[in-house]
């Protein structure tokens, strides 16, 4: 693993630790129905795990440049009719 790479991390740990509550918050109070306490208390614990370099955790990402806006905002319109199917 070289340099790159680490950083790399280290820049995806503070995105995850920084976007953590507002990635939770609106799934668990209202879909799951837990309060805002109960979802705090557990992403004290989530913080620990992010935090913890005995885990790899890896994500997906996607990322897109057009050069013709329209054609972007086509292609987000179908990917996101497509999840709705799902």
């Amino acid at each position: 693993m070289d340099e790159d790479d680490k950083e790399l991390g280290r820049l995806m740990q503070i995105n995850m630790s920084e976007g953590l509550e507002g990635f939770s918050m609106a799934l668990f109070t209202r879909i799951l129905g837990w309060s805002a306490q109960e979802v705090k208390e557990l992403l004290v614990d989530v913080e620990k795990d992010i935090k913890n370099t005995d885990y790899h955790i890896y994500s997906l990402r996607y990322v897109g440049f057009f050069l013709f806006p329209c054609l972007a905002i086509i292609l987000f319109n179908l990917v996101e009719w497509f999840f709705e199917g799902c």
